[in-house]
């Protein structure tokens, strides 16, 4: 009577994986077993591990072995999204591999040179894959969009132009490669026209309002509005945001370009060049420009927050800046805590939490809790909750034992 073969949990496939990894059973005569096991191990999410035991072990001598030994860690490869690592392990594939595994990691190759800005190395995988493997005619306006994303980098280059046009006429509009196309013309300040990627945008989509800025087609007060009422969205990502940011700088539109660093300040990881100490520098800039002109002078904090409370409605921008120069300057502790409160009630609710609290770890560096009131104190302790942050957020709502808001 054969043997029945026990049916293995996802616990027991990790154990047994382990073993083999620590037995080096992934060397030059993997068994097809092993590798079996190694797929239940991506399969349970531990790519960069079975990467790493792979790297170390070397591909397996056998033709057959070999190619479903690659197919594995190509698999893996595309689980752990290393851009690095995958061009590294695709300049070492054998020439003589099947083309299905071939194309795969060619693909996976040409996608993570764009990731990382190496256009020319992308051609090269897409010139392969475009000229030499067999590709179905689906995937043809996929890899047209990757020619032309690596014509656009590290910025568009003479043919970028035409190849975008081509493929629009091609394959129509792909949203996504316009909007790679167009930031990337604008980032690199070309004057190349993008009127033939205008068609079809609304007046508020900011794709639409970039191009026309570039086109001069805005006055000053036109851009203005046009930029003011993108920021009131608050659905822009880093890449327009850059752009948007690019696009102020132009003009004397300081309010503006708070409003953008604040946004890019409040993402994950803010892009390099966007600080806390930049955003307060701007604030405390506003504030002194408008007290300038009212002869208002720093240190009168109570007629400044009349004035923050004055300019609320029509201007809450300048308010959040004059409480933002109130909560760090007042000199009466009630003053201070109630402009503290303000500013971070006035950042919770536009989402900015994430920003609000970056500028108060940047200005009181580890948020000592008897530093603050314990409104503030609460409010602080939420937007570190909300960004993830559980250590910040348990020391602010532990009660200090005096509190000087200092």
């Amino acid at each position: 009577m054969p043997v029945k073969k026990p049916i293995l949990t996802q616990k027991m496939y990790f154990a047994r994986f382990f073993m083999a990894l620590c037995l080096g059973v992934l060397a030059s005569q993997a068994r097809p077993d092993e590798l079996t096991d190694a797929q239940h191990f991506l399969d349970a999410g531990a790519a960069q591990l079975v990467l790493q035991q792979m790297d170390a072990a070397g591909v397996p001598e056998s033709p057959t072995t070999r190619n479903e030994w690659l197919r594995v860690q190509w698999q893996a490869l595309a689980m752990a999204g290393a851009p690095q690592e995958i061009l590294d392990q695709a300049a070492r594939l054998p020439k003589d591999i099947p083309d299905a595994l071939r194309h795969d990691a060619d693909l996976l190759a040409a996608r993570a040179a764009i990731q990382l800005g190496q256009g020319g190395l992308a051609r090269k995988y897409l010139s392969v894959l475009l000229w030499q493997l067999p590709v179905q005619a689906a995937e043809l306006p996929d890899l047209r969009a990757l020619v032309v994303q690596s014509h656009l980098l590290p910025v568009p280059d003479a043919e970028a132009a035409s190849l975008m046009l081509r493929d629009q006429q091609d394959f129509g509009i792909d949203p996504v490669l316009r909007k790679a196309y167009i930031l990337a013309v604008l980032r690199a300040g070309q004057t190349t026209d993008l009127s033939s990627l205008r068609s079809g945008l609304a007046d508020s989509d900011p794709l639409a309002v970039l191009i026309d800025a570039h086109a001069g087609r805005l006055s000053d007060d036109e851009l203005r509005n046009r930029i003011g009422a993108l920021l009131q969205g608050n659905a822009l990502d880093e890449p327009l945001l850059l752009a948007l940011r690019q696009t102020v700088a132009g003009m004397n539109a300081e309010s503006l370009q708070v409003q953008i660093d604040e946004r890019l300040l409040n993402l994950p990881e803010p892009p390099s060049g966007i600080n806390a100490l930049l955003v307060w520098k701007a604030y405390h800039s506003m504030t002194q420009s408008f007290g300038n002109v009212r002869l208002l002078l720093f240190g009168s904090d109570a007629g400044w927050a009349e004035q923050a409370q004055g300019v609320a409605a029509q201007d809450p921008v300048m308010a959040r800046a004059i409480w933002a120069y109130l909560a760090r300057e007042a000199k009466d502790d009630a003053l201070r805590a109630t402009a503290q409160q303000q500013f971070l009630d006035q950042m919770a609710a536009l989402q900015l939490g994430r920003a609000a609290l970056r500028l108060f770890e940047a200005a009181w560096p580890d948020l000592p809790a008897q530093g603050f009131a314990p409104p503030v104190r609460y409010r602080l302790g939420q937007l570190a909750l909300a960004a993830g942050e559980d250590a910040p957020a348990a020391q602010l709502w532990q009660a200090p034992a005096q509190c000087d808001g200092r």
